[in-house]
């Protein structure tokens, strides 16, 4: 017998191969174009401040400020943030019918060893001296979010390792329950970083040579005035331009275009803003976009016939989600839940029995065996050979996208405020690297893990609930 991997290759297949192989090429043209059309390399170095108070980066206009009394928003976003994410988590909990004890008892760990591991590379390389200890101490501030989640990334592996061996849940169904809603918690965090007057990039125009006096009049003055003259610089509302307005208090210079002198009134690029909202529609693909792909080429199917689904009654059911179809009336979302629900081949679990001994008895490599054994499992699991998006895509989805995302800003932002403080091309590579790493994860989960590492009784997709009975 031959010890050979034989793959099946079908025109479908052929095709995914080819839209993957395309995806991959635009997203390397991409990253190369923006590369050398966005790149600015300039050194802030405390140069761009409000004169009136030198801990912010940007002028304060209509009362927008860190502290409210003894609420400090950028505290107040962050835990906002946490309890967003946590909370989409648990619904996905429900949804994929996990437990919520094990969401709480997996948040003891992972949030505080986030917290940690943020402040910990964050202030790794600031000029402050700090003792060992100090560098953990998140309350100051000083974040870096790649530290925080790849510290609760990894100590979510471990923890859920643990959990998904007594449950019997893929690690990798945790993943995609929890992993994407920290874009969430990026999402709402951004604005933290709004009423502190920080995270801003580099100068998009010159507003006026000078302001005599620091306040919402002046402010208001001098921006009407350049808007005599010129187009709107950005179309944003005035609340958040007027609050990226700063002073430049260094030498002449030019930076990205903008020929600049001492006390000159400039707009920096609200890098925040960008963030937040590319987040917030990284999000939306992974949770509504990412999933439905393969349901383009299939139509949900009740025994041989397709569904009739109400397109009307799905959208209402969208925002309504507690709207229950009927048997006159189902959404798109019911039919398909149903339809996947009864994809077993019959007799699946005799069949799979028989064919398993048949391979466990022949004499072709263990990697082979397995194989064929996780290929009869995704075969018997869907009968009506759906185009299935396999567990793992949508975690890896989210460093993929996320740190597409923080690529293209990167090459904006000043060099002391970079990844890696004063070294751009490390900076940038190392955030390519995590991009490479996230479309390597979705190749590998869509393709090769669910052909390697599943096991009969343990939950994946839903097509895997009725596996269960196997022994």
């Amino acid at each position: 017998m031959q010890n050979k991997l034989k793959l099946k290759i079908d025109k479908r297949s052929l095709l995914f191969i080819g839209l993957w192989s395309l995806l991959g090429l635009s997203l390397i043209i991409f990253l190369v174009l923006t590369t050398s059309l966005l790149r600015i390399n300039w050194i802030g170095n405390n140069l761009f401040k409000d004169p009136s108070d030198p801990n912010n980066t940007s002028l304060t206009y209509h009362n927008v400020k860190s502290q409210y009394g003894s609420i400090r928003i950028y505290s107040l976003t962050m835990t906002l943030g946490m309890i967003t994410a946590v909370g989409f988590s648990l619904y996905n909990f429900y949804k994929k019918g996990l437990s919520s004890n094990d969401l709480a008892i997996s948040i003891i760990f992972i949030i505080p060893s986030s917290l940690l591991g943020a402040s910990f590379f964050g202030k790794l390389e600031d000029d402050q001296v700090r003792s060992f200890w100090e560098l953990f101490a998140f309350w100051e501030g000083g974040l870096a979010i790649h530290g925080g989640v790849f510290a609760g990334t990894f100590v979510g592996i471990i923890v859920f390792y643990f959990i998904g061996r007594r449950t019997k849940v893929s690690l990798l169904v945790y993943g995609d329950a929890i992993i994407p809603n920290i874009l969430l918690g990026q999402v709402i965090g951004r604005w933290g970083n709004f009423f502190n007057h920080e995270v801003l990039g580099a100068p998009v125009v010159k507003i006026a040579d000078k302001i005599d006096q620091i306040n919402d009049a002046n402010i208001d003055k001098l921006f009407g005035q350049y808007l005599q003259n010129h187009s709107r610089p950005l179309w944003l509302p005035d609340i958040i331009l007027k609050n990226c307005l700063s002073v430049y208090n260094g030498e002449s210079t030019i930076i990205n275009g903008v020929e600049l002198q001492k006390d000159n009134l400039v707009l920096l690029s609200p890098i925040f803003f960008y963030e937040s909202v590319l987040l917030l529609v990284c999000w939306i693909v992974i949770n509504f976009i990412i999933p439905n792909i393969g349901r383009l080429f299939n139509k949900p199917l009740d025994q041989d016939q397709a569904f009739k689904i109400d397109f009307k009654f799905s959208v209402a059911q969208f925002f309504v989600p507690w709207l229950k179809s009927t048997d006159q009336k189902i959404s798109y979302k019911d039919a398909w839940k149903k339809s996947l629900a009864n994809n077993t081949e019959d007799n699946a679990v005799e069949k799979y029995q028989i064919k398993k001994a048949e391979i466990d008895a022949s004499s072709k490599h263990a990697i082979v065996k397995k194989w064929q054994t996780n290929e009869l499992l995704l075969q018997l699991n869907n009968k009506n050979n759906y185009v299935l998006t396999r567990s793992g895509v949508a975690m890896f989805s989210y460093f993929m996208l996320w740190n597409v995302v923080r690529y293209v800003l990167e090459l904006t932002r000043s060099n002391d405020n970079l990844f890696i403080s004063n070294n751009k091309d490390l900076s940038l590579a190392i955030i390519g690297l995590s991009i490479v790493v996230g479309f390597i994860g979705i190749i590998c989960s869509q393709y090769l893990f669910c052909r390697l590492f599943r096991k009969p009784g343990w939950l994946y997709e839903i097509e895997y609930f009725s596996v269960v009975k196997v022994k």
